[in-house]
């Protein structure tokens, strides 16, 4: 008897599977869509676990693993708590933040390959941006006035010092600075950017 997708699942997120299964585990989640209730249990497994490990810091195979897996509209809420914690917004906007990510409206193109939009915040002094950008391209530079907080949803970023994050790591731009940070590798970057402006030195 075969074994039901969502029952290898666990198997895929450890990286204990055999290379035959796998196959047949990325082969559902590369559709896009499920053909069956069990592939659509297989997903929601996913989701399900990802939720409930990301937070508890993984190790970085399983967490790779978990990042991997996750498709769709919902791939990015694992990060939901730290997302409200960041923006100073309850679980339904974080919620809310995250699932507007792939929308096709709302985005602002500030550079070829960079799109920009504003999200709620829970701090009236700051200023919340998602920004998505293509592999190559580099987050729109800070203001000499304003100070900024990155939280990295997705891809990976390296900055003038070589140094790379990637999902769930936080960056400091402190005013004054002009980090350039580069997507690296293949996959697009989505980030969540706090800015602060400060009065200039006249």
């Amino acid at each position: 008897m075969s074994t039901r997708p969502e029952d290898l699942m666990a198997g895929y997120l450890l990286g204990e599977l055999f290379a035959d299964e796998r196959v047949r585990i990325e082969s559902i989640m590369a559709t896009g869509s499920v053909a069956s209730p069990e592939e659509a249990a297989a997903l929601a497994a996913v989701h399900s676990v990802a939720l409930y490990t990301i937070p508890t810091k993984p190790s970085p195979r399983v967490f790779e693993n978990l990042l991997a897996s996750l498709q769709g509209r919902k791939r990015l809420l694992p990060f939901r708590d730290r997302v409200a914690a960041f923006l100073d917004v309850d679980i339904d906007t974080a919620y809310t933040v995250l699932t507007t990510v792939d929308h096709r409206v709302g985005w602002t193109e500030t550079d070829s390959g960079v799109h920009t939009r504003t999200v709620l915040c829970g701090d009236a002094k700051a200023e919340a941006t998602l920004v998505r950008a293509e592999p190559g391209n580099v987050l729109p530079r800070p203001s000499p006035v304003t100070s900024s907080e990155l939280l990295v949803l997705a891809g990976r970023l390296r900055d003038d010092d070589e140094t790379v994050a990637g999902p769930g790591d936080r960056l400091s731009r402190p005013q004054g600075s002009r980090y350039r940070h580069e997507v690296q590798g293949a996959a697009e970057a989505v980030v969540l950017m706090l800015t602060r402006e400060h009065a200039s030195e006249a």
